[in-house]
């Protein structure tokens, strides 16, 4: 093959690969969500015939015979209240510290993975080494590294815009220290360079890291981007060896297959050869997903440093076909420095594999707000422990998990739902209490049927030592909790609760509900042995940041005491 036509395969068809392959891992994550979420949903309205009866015991409402009820007491936390444990904001702080040393874990790999870059440009163009031009490019190169600490630590759109903000100071100052040591540059120059650099990632990055299919599109958009990689190199090759596609032709031909129908199926052929590459890979991931050797959001950002290493490489190309190793020269230097970091960062953190777990309960009506809420909430909470979840129609495809995508394609998904009282305690033994490589704790998510998801609830609730119900949306329409509320003033001090409300929440049918079934509670609850019990309730009126500081040292408070 001329080196001519290796420069086109690497500046014109692979270009189109990659550019296809984002466009098919939107549609195909879209439509695989769907039907998961699809699959989800039957398997949850079934019932199980192992199942074993409700075995809660019988609340009383002969209120003589359970002796003097004291009062329920319900209190509204105010935000600038001063936390009550000193070691709770310890560990508050400690999470803090976390989530900021992983963005610099990431800021650092960004800029090594710059570096490569800036220096590679710099030998491919010659000329010689002129630091203004160096620092242009090492800025531009940067802007990975951007996009990949807002994804590891903003938690809202105020951080977002802050980390934003703060990378487009420096690239002005920068542009204009360029500028002010080359006078005759032109403005426009640095601009289109930057735009050229960064532009069609970020555009691509956007698409598949929509937050309806982000869950599953880092791993889907591998497997796309090797079967299109494969499809386009495989009509390629036949176009340019006239004999193979004589031959071709010949036996299409034969089989009554031409034209289009023929190129069709060339290319199906060369997606197969290589997709099959590419599913191999997903089941490598999916493998070392398992083995704690990767973590979700750790996929996820690889993914967007690979695919702008891809992206960029490209451009270097028209300077010599070599120069497309300079993307996973960059991206290996970005993951090595990585895995450095959190390996430090893991030994100064030693001890944390027994971390407690928080029980998240929720109305399943809220949606989208519920996605919300969990990106912000969870992101910190991570560095704390792990969350449990009883999966729901609103955070249903926001947490799938590698091999739960694997188990779903293979059709093993039916195997992850609770099925009876011995399947629970199997699946709640093999918990995943261990932070990942990262630091980041793991939401573990339970799968129930109709006739399991009571008995689930109530045993989860026993071993999570703080528990946080959202109440938002609830109202006399929407009361689908009751039974979760009824069973934490039964079985759960209230001291390890926290319930999350808004002003979508019905504060006057709450309370009425709340004091009706506490009137049902009998002694034997742990609640009757407190002189003062109260229902705490948080207001949260969005994802602000002293909000979730104050909640998440609440719920810390609340491990503590447990």
């Amino acid at each position: 093959m001329e080196k001519n036509e290796i420069t086109l395969i690497l500046t014109g068809l692979l270009p189109g690969a990659v550019l296809v392959s984002v466009v098919l891992t939107a549609v195909t994550s879209w439509i695989f969500l769907q039907l998961y979420r699809r699959r989800v949903l039957q398997l949850m309205v079934q019932l199980q015939d192992t199942a074993p009866e409700p075995s809660e015991r019988k609340a009383k409402t002969d209120n003589q015979s359970n002796g003097e009820v004291p009062s329920l007491l319900i209190e509204e936390e105010q935000l600038d209240m001063p936390p009550a444990m000193d070691s709770s904001q310890e560990e508050r702080g400690r999470a803090s510290t976390s989530l900021r040393t992983s963005g610099i874990i990431y800021a650092l790999g960004g800029l090594i993975f710059a570096l490569v870059f800036a220096a590679v440009w710099m030998i491919s163009k010659g000329g010689g080494f002129f630091f203004g031009r160096f620092l242009f490019l090492v800025a531009c190169y940067l802007f990975p590294a951007v996009l990949a600490v807002n994804m590891a630590t903003a938690t809202n759109k105020r951080e977002v815009l802050s980390i934003v903000g703060a990378y487009g100071v420096v690239m002005l100052t920068v542009i204009w220290f360029t500028l002010s040591r080359n006078p005759d540059l032109p403005l426009i120059q640095p601009l289109q360079f930057w735009l050229i650099a960064n532009t069609p990632g970020t555009v691509l990055l956007f698409i598949f890291h929509h937050s309806r299919i982000r869950s599953v599109s880092p791993m889907m958009l591998g497997f796309m981007t090797a079967g299109m990689a494969g499809a386009f190199l495989l009509v390629e090759m036949v176009s340019l060896n006239q004999n193979s596609l004589q031959f071709l032709v010949k036996i299409g031909g034969i089989v009554g297959i031409t034209g289009r129908p023929l190129l069709l199926l060339i290319e199906l052929t060369g997606f197969i050869a290589l997709g099959f590459f590419g599913w191999r890979f997903l089941l490598w991931l999916g493998k070392r997903y398992r083995a704690k050797r990767l973590s979700d959001q750790s996929i996820t950002i690889d993914a967007l440093f690979l695919f702008f290493a891809i992206v960029n490489s490209f451009i270097l190309v028209f300077d010599g076909w070599q120069w497309i190793l300079t993307g996973p020269l960059a991206f290996a230097a970005y993951k090595t420095t990585t895995i450095a970091g959190f390996r430090m960062m893991a030994r100064s953190s030693e001890g944390s594999a027994g971390a407690p777990m928080l029980l998240l309960l929720r109305v399943f009506a809220l949606g989208r707000r519920s996605e919300r809420f969990f990106d912000a909430f969870s992101k910190k909470w991570r560095y704390h422990g792990s969350i449990i979840l009883i999966s729901g129609p609103d955070l249903m495809t926001k947490t799938v998990e590698p091999h739960e995508i694997l188990d779903f394609v293979s059709g093993r998904l039916a195997q992850q739902f609770v099925k009876n009282t011995d399947d629970l305690e199997r699946q709640i033994a093999a918990l995943d209490r261990r932070p990942d490589p990262d630091g980041r704790f793991r939401v573990n998510e339970f799968f129930c049927h109709a006739d399991t998801w009571q008995m689930t609830m109530r045993r989860l609730a026993n071993e999570c030592k703080a528990i946080l119900m959202d109440l938002r949306g609830f109202t006399q329409e929407n009361q689908g909790c009751l039974y979760e509320l009824e069973q934490l003033l039964l079985y759960v001090d209230l001291g390890r609760v926290v319930f999350l409300v808004d002003s979508t929440t019905d504060r006057v049918f709450l309370e009425e509900t709340l004091h009706l079934l506490w009137l049902r509670v009998d002694r034997t609850s742990p609640n009757r042995a407190s002189s003062s019990p109260t229902v705490r309730l948080f207001p949260v009126m969005g994802q602000q940041r002293q909000a979730m500081n104050r909640l998440q040292t609440m719920l810390l408070e609340a491990q503590t005491a447990a």
